[in-house]
């Protein structure tokens, strides 16, 4: 088979958990398939719409440049009539027998519609993340408040700043959030939320209307794009329910968890001091690396260090984020801000991890450093979030606590460091849920079967 997988960024680039679990995937499958990558990139210095071909381990890589200079408005977010012109080029020249769309950010959703138009059977998409349901991706407000249901209208409350308000209106709820986060313990959050929110209220009474119609709209073309595809992936047990839930077809729809790549562990230095706790992952609010800080900033102790691994990318309303953060840790010489680590640097990291923490805000699905810390025999501190809670069995390979407060963050830190046994690593793991090879397999059996099928055996539609 020809195997096309489209994303809404690629390596080396970008190092998020879905290209590097779509960069595994595809190097297993190439072992008995022919693939392909189409990606969006963004490059300032390019022209937008310029396309160019590339590869990576081998692998052919087609790259759409795309940095939003003729974004319209809200629904260009989603929307890309240029996007899908290209992209039907791409399906023409290349022929796929299958198309894989692991993300659609900078894209179009109309993609798999382009994609059944030109004849293909076997059309997938996997929902990485929240972002078919949620315009944030993560179901996370700007107020970093987790939403346990889709509303349009409290959607709208959450994205009026994407519409037509004039771009003064946008500047201070913008300067009120992304300070939120640091003051709130200083006694000026409640100051500032009531600020924000009066600001909010004012916007919502005169843009409402039309947020809450784009909202609607937005709704409707993600029905329009998962009613296009054949088959629809959910990575973990929550994102299925909240997919069942927004009312897509049952028939179509199928928990595939994903695999893990082989990960042996490297031996620790004998020449190792204090106790190491590491953070791995995009340094963004959502992923809730400044709980971890403040946690960690109130404890004791200066045999302890604090090593965050990550890049530092921009974060919707809070445009100075990476400042501030910088700021904070420079006030803790215990604290290490490593940067960007380079995936073959990662079994070294984890050598010298004492304890691995997942401080996430939002329901990350099956985060990709829980496996590998794991697999590293490294116990794991995380978010008492859903998909989490699939991977941690607490005192076992881990322990939990609250998502977002950093008071019991710090507790249970503490519970470990005094007394580690209260995690109990086996010197060996159970195997992953699957490897990287079985899950390959699966993909292939699953396109081949459609493929066959003319692909979709139960009648689009949505509940």
């Amino acid at each position: 088979m020809r195997i096309l997988f489209v994303l809404h960024q690629f390596l080396p680039e970008t190092q998020g958990g879905t290209e590097l679990y779509a960069a595994q995937l595809l190097e297993e499958l190439r072992k008995g398939h022919e693939v392909c990558v189409f990606y969006r990139a963004g490059e300032p210095a390019r022209p937008d719409y310029e396309v160019s071909h590339s590869s990576w381990q081998g692998i052919p890589c087609i790259a759409v440049n795309y940095h939003y200079r003729d974004f319209r408005d809200f629904s260009s977010t989603y929307t890309n009539p240029r996007m899908e012109e290209l992209f039907r080029e791409v399906l023409r020249d290349i022929q796929p027998d299958a198309v894989h769309f692991h993300h659609f950010t900078g894209l179009s959703v109309g993609l798999p519609r382009i994609a059944k138009e030109e004849g293909l059977r076997a059309v997938v998409v996997t929902m990485h993340d929240f972002w078919t349901f949620c315009a944030q991706g993560q179901r996370v407000r700007r107020d970093l408040v987790t939403c346990a249901v889709t509303d349009p209208a409290v959607c709208a409350a959450c994205q009026v700043l994407q519409h037509d308000v004039p771009r003064f209106l946008k500047v201070w709820p913008r300067i009120v959030e992304s300070r939120l986060i640091f003051f709130s313990h200083r006694g000026w959050g409640r100051k500032l939320i009531a600020f924000g929110a009066s600001i909010q209220k004012h916007l919502l009474r005169l843009w409402g209307g039309r947020a809450r119609e784009g909202m609607m709209k937005r709704e409707s073309e993600m029905r329009r794009m998962l009613d296009s595809a054949d088959l629809c992936l959910a990575p973990s047990h929550a994102v299925l329910r909240h997919a069942k839930a927004a009312g897509f077809p049952a028939g179509r729809l199928q928990l595939a968890v994903k695999g893990s790549a082989d990960f042996h562990p490297v031996p620790r230095s004998s020449q190792r001091e204090g106790f190491r706790l590491v953070y791995l992952g995009t340094m963004i609010p959502s992923k809730g690396p400044q709980v971890l800080l403040q946690a960690f900033r109130h404890l004791k102790g200066r045999h302890l260090k604090l090593d965050f691994h990550g890049p530092f990318f921009h974060y919707d309303g809070f445009s100075d984020f990476e400042r501030r953060f910088r700021l904070q840790a420079a006030r803790d010489t215990r604290v290490h801000l490593m940067g960007p680590y380079a995936r073959e640097k990662l079994k070294c990291i984890l050598a010298e991890a004492d304890l691995v923490v997942v401080p996430s805000l939002w329901c990350e699905n099956r985060p990709l450093v829980i496996e590998e810390a794991l697999q590293a025999l490294r116990p794991v501190v995380a978010s008492d979030v859903e998909s989490i809670r699939e991977q941690i069995q607490e005192g076992e390979n881990g322990l939990l606590f609250r998502a977002g407060d950093w008071e019991d963050l710090r507790r249970v830190l503490k519970k470990f460091i005094e007394k580690p046994g209260v995690i109990n690593i086996p010197g060996r793991l159970k195997s992953p849920v699957q490897t990287i090879r079985e899950d390959a397999d699966f993909h292939a059996r699953l396109y081949a079967g459609l493929i066959r099928s003319q692909g979709r055996v139960q009648p689009a539609g949505f509940a």
